[in-house]
């Protein structure tokens, strides 16, 4: 008995040493003036999708250290504003104003390069870091290039019609070659958490369809079939396939509500649903919120309104509720089995969908349109 006892010990904290190991990020930049930098994760399986933490910087030099359970796909931004591309009133978003790298449980990394109006690193590692490298030196500059001519057409007010259209096709074929290389590239090596955590931003924005993703994925190594990002795409090729038209809606059953309480979709059948996929940092989301709550009042004997936000602060979303009296089913997206977002196929913010009173999806759309109020209407009359 002892003996075994011994053995499921030694087996429970193994897991736990695989589970969860020690990383460390060590990165020298030359030129960066910075004195701190937002160091963010990207998790799927953490409730709010990332992690985000202050980083102190000096003369270029910062250092990193946490634990991961699987290789994750982080990034840095800096305070000094030199790659960013920044614009009256804001900025214009750019993968290249980052600096990209591969967190691996029980592993350091060392990064040096140089920042000018982007970050030109070499990485020491000839893993996950390396595979991601290869990616960025071929488009990072087209990105930082593409990002530059943003500037500019937001800018420079002395522009002539013609200079500008001029600069528009510049950035399309700048947006075309990028697409382009990172689609090339994955598909001939897309055994890399890079390479998955890539095919996923392309599938969100549309430019890989269902059946390029399930091609790319049957050539995974098996060793990534149970990283978060493959299982993800997994959940959203799943979503492509059931969350359209003419099929039936997938179940939502969640706790991931404003008060904790159980909600679950089949409970609303006999009436219309409008699920909603919304985020208090969407501009478009929010604006569309009164005609919502019009929307429900006109029908409230037929219609039942549920949202589903995409959030990485709870507590501002349940403050937003509260103060702007959102006072319907709300719930806030989360991970694995709940991350509806993946299951519904969500590639934009605000999504849509109405639900028949027999559960099946009857029409989408995406954005604050007046075109969808009046498809609804048509629907529920």
């Amino acid at each position: 008995m002892y003996r075994r006892f011994i053995i499921i010990v030694f087996f429970v904290l193994f897991s736990v040493v695989l589970v969860a190991q020690k990383y460390k990020l060590d990165v020298q930049l030359d030129g960066l003036n910075a004195t701190f930098g937002n160091f963010v994760i990207y998790d799927p399986y953490l409730a709010e999708g990332i992690k985000v933490e202050r980083i102190p910087v000096e003369n270029g030099h910062y250092v990193v250290e946490g634990e991961c359970s699987y290789p994750m796909i982080t990034s840095i931004v800096f305070d000094d504003n030199k790659t960013m591309k920044l614009i009256k009133g804001g900025f214009i978003p750019c993968k290249s104003a980052l600096l990209w790298a591969v967190v691996e449980p029980g592993k350091a990394l060392k990064i040096r390069g140089k920042t000018t109006t982007f970050h030109d690193v070499n990485v020491e590692d000839n893993g996950e870091n390396q595979k991601l490298s290869e990616i960025n030196k071929r488009v990072i500059p087209l990105i930082n290039e593409w990002g530059d001519l943003q500037v500019q057409m937001n800018n420079d007010t002395t522009l002539a019609e013609e200079e500008r259209d001029i600069i528009t096709e510049k950035i399309k074929a700048l947006d075309a070659k990028v697409i382009a290389i990172q689609k090339d590239m994955i598909t001939k090596d897309p055994s890399s958490v890079a390479a998955l955590w890539l095919l996923d931003e392309m599938f969100t924005r549309n430019q890989v369809t269902v059946d390029e993703v399930i091609g790319i994925l049957k050539s995974v190594d098996k060793k990534y079939i149970d990283h978060p990002y493959y299982l993800t795409l997994m959940s959203k090729i799943e979503g492509a396939k059931n969350a359209v038209v003419g099929k039936l809606a997938p179940m939502i059953v969640t706790r991931n509500t404003f008060d904790g309480a159980e909600f679950n979709l089949s409970s609303l059948k006999g009436k219309y649903v409008i699920l909603d996929f919304w985020g208090t940092w969407c501009g478009p989301c929010m604006a569309g919120m009164p005609r919502m709550k019009e929307l429900r009042d006109r029908y409230k004997d037929k219609l039942v309104l549920v949202g589903v936000a995409e959030e990485t602060n709870i507590e501002n979303w349940r403050n937003v509720i509260k103060e702007k009296d959102l006072n319907w089913f709300q719930i806030h997206n989360g991970i694995k089995k709940e991350d509806f977002v993946a299951k519904y196929n969500i590639t934009g913010f605000p999504t849509k969908i109405l639900i028949s009173p027999d559960g099946i999806i009857l029409y989408r759309a995406m954005n604050e349109t007046d075109e969808f109020y009046e498809n609804v209407t048509k629907f529920i009359k």
